[in-house]
């Protein structure tokens, strides 16, 4: 309580509102009108006696930091690795943790606050806008957990990459992305990191991937040098100017095939044929952000303030952890 209160005052004195009761009050969602909700969780406790007002509530909720369920969240994670670890349950690919970096588009509520810290989405129709946020997960995509988790306005996806995720990664992760991650600056800084990456590439990138693309081979090493957009970037962090990069042809059940890059360039302990497992292993990741949507309803905001919409996404993130 004392590390997460917004100040040093609030929850000093014995009222019904108090630390546990606000912060489960959060947590339990309000996907009915906020008064039944509180009706009904004070229902629950046997003391009906004491409803306070969605108004006391309300104002109650401004008095905890959101950071509060990122807290929570971490000590559940680190709970799961270091329990289920010990009994060999954790499940790894080559004794190393496969995570998913992704993220998806959420639909907020439309105040003059939220315009002003996240983005303002436009549609054909007349009136037709909606303010949206970029929520970005790191995701274990073989234990189902969420790691780190990230809200703002659109922007390159990287960006809360390097911002957020990067202080959970450890040494021998290896993080899986899709196109938005074919980038020389994240490569860069995971193999600074001593971290991996499996990462997709699109058809028009880099010479050297356009070359393979075109070539009749499957699996290719290959030397990349760092682009004139990563240039500020690599040279501030320090990072190194060329990596070695190894192109795999995967084929999908379409038949359609795809190219990923990876820097696990041995072919005798990472064959080129199991790049295809684990790249599908990002499906995990988008049946994730579907179940944060349509099944805790993540977008169904329990308040319209920020820290009220950033207590909801935390909230919801600890949640489907537990459940996890």
């Amino acid at each position: 309580m004392k590390r997460f209160r917004v100040k040093v005052t609030d929850f000093t004195r014995q009222r019904v509102l108090s630390w546990p009761v606000v912060v489960v009050l959060i947590l339990s969602g309000h996907k009915v009108s906020l008064q039944n909700a509180l009706n009904k969780f004070f229902r629950v406790l046997g003391r009906l006696v004491d409803v306070v007002t969605a108004s006391a509530y309300s104002q109650a909720r401004q008095k905890v930091q959101p950071a509060v369920f990122v807290h929570l969240n971490a000590v559940a994670c680190e709970e799961y690795y270091t329990r289920y670890g010990a009994d060999h349950e954790v499940v790894l690919w080559h004794g190393q943790r496969v995570l998913g970096v992704d993220g998806s588009y959420l639909n907020l509520p439309d105040t003059a606050e939220t315009r002003q810290r996240f983005s303002v989405q436009t549609n054909q129709y007349a009136g037709g806008e909606q303010v949206q946020a970029l929520a970005s997960v790191l995701y274990d995509l073989r234990n189902d957990l969420g790691l780190s988790a990230a809200l703002g306005p659109k922007q390159a996806e990287k960006n809360l990459l390097f911002a957020q995720h990067l202080a959970v990664l450890q040494a021998g992760d290896v993080v899986v992305g899709d196109r938005a991650y074919a980038d020389y600056s994240v490569m860069a800084t995971l193999v600074a990191r001593q971290c991996h990456f499996v990462i997709r590439f699109p058809r028009q990138s880099f010479t050297a991937v356009n070359a393979f693309w075109a070539a009749p081979i499957e699996d290719q090493v290959v030397t990349l040098a760092v682009t004139s957009k990563a240039r500020t970037y690599v040279a501030k962090h320090h990072l190194p100017a060329t990596l070695q990069l190894r192109l795999v042809k995967v084929q999908l059940a379409t038949g359609e095939v795809e190219v990923v890059g990876t820097d696990l360039l041995d072919a005798q302990t990472s064959p080129a044929a199991e790049f295809k497992e684990v790249y599908g292993w990002r499906w995990g990741h988008e049946t994730y952000h579907d179940r944060l949507k349509n099944i805790f309803e993540l977008e169904r905001f329990s308040g319209s303030s920020i820290r009220a919409i950033e207590q909801d996404f935390y909230g919801v993130l600890f949640l489907a952890t537990l459940e996890s």
